[in-house]
């Protein structure tokens, strides 16, 4: 059941959906929002500095504050005939490659993983030659698929010079621009395309790892001169 709306920071239907008998959370907009006191609830990723919240009147039945800025991507739920809600996954996109063998690949993004003889769970197929630790694990009960951890190792990229400060990063043709802490990059299209896609580097072991790797847009085309510089042409 929707709730009405006093005041508000951004749009979109709140409702509440049950998880289980004694659990529940607030759904905006396919966003989800956990009860910390017991008028105020904060985006599920919360502990990944999301900063989404949501208050409620003492009868829970309005809105009085509404602030639903992401720096994410909604998770998915699906409501089975019992009337709870089960997370599906933040895989929305996949399909099996044939491999001739017992078992199919499966293709998230551009990666593949190769299932286990459990059937349960899947792990990159760079799992052994680049150490990637992203799996997958899949729901006997639902069929449905989920990531256990979602971030791949970049096991192959270059650093393109720019004449600046920083250079650019290009990983499968998409170029990402450095912040001035020296451990994220961002897609170079992030302010132009709205691209979300960025890349964390490890001070410590100076490895780079993906913390979101969907980019919503094709890479820029650029050409390449003999003595190695790039030039990129606009879309």
């Amino acid at each position: 059941m929707g709730l009405s709306q006093k005041r508000k920071r951004g749009s979109g239907n709140v409702k509440f959906i049950q998880l289980s008998e004694n659990k529940r959370l607030l759904m905006a907009e396919g966003f989800t929002f956990a009860q910390t006191t017991p008028r105020h609830w904060y985006c599920s990723k919360k502990g990944k500095g999301c900063k989404a919240r949501i208050f409620l009147n003492k009868e829970e039945t309005e809105v009085v504050f509404f602030n639903n800025d992401h720096e994410h991507e909604p998770p998915v739920y699906r409501k089975f005939d019992s009337g709870y809600y089960v997370k599906i996954s933040d895989i929305a996109h996949f399909k099996f490659i044939p491999t001739g063998k017992k078992n199919d690949l499966l293709m998230v993004e551009g990666y593949t993983f190769s299932q286990m003889n459990d059937g349960r769970n899947w792990y990159c197929s760079q799992r052994k030659e680049a150490g990637c630790k992203a799996r997958i694990k899949r729901n006997i009960r639902t069929g449905a698929l989920q990531f256990e951890y979602s971030i791949h190792k970049i096991p192959h990229y270059k650093f393109i010079p720019t004449g600046k400060k920083n250079d650019l990063l290009m990983v499968d043709g998409y170029t990402f621009s450095q912040m001035n802490d020296g451990r994220n990059w961002y897609c170079s299209q992030r302010q132009e395309a709205g691209c979300k896609a960025r890349i964390k580097r490890n001070i410590r072991t100076g490895a780079l790892q993906f913390e979101y790797s969907i980019h919503g847009h094709t890479p820029r085309k650029y050409y390449v001169t003999p003595e190695g510089k790039y030039f990129f042409f606009r879309a």
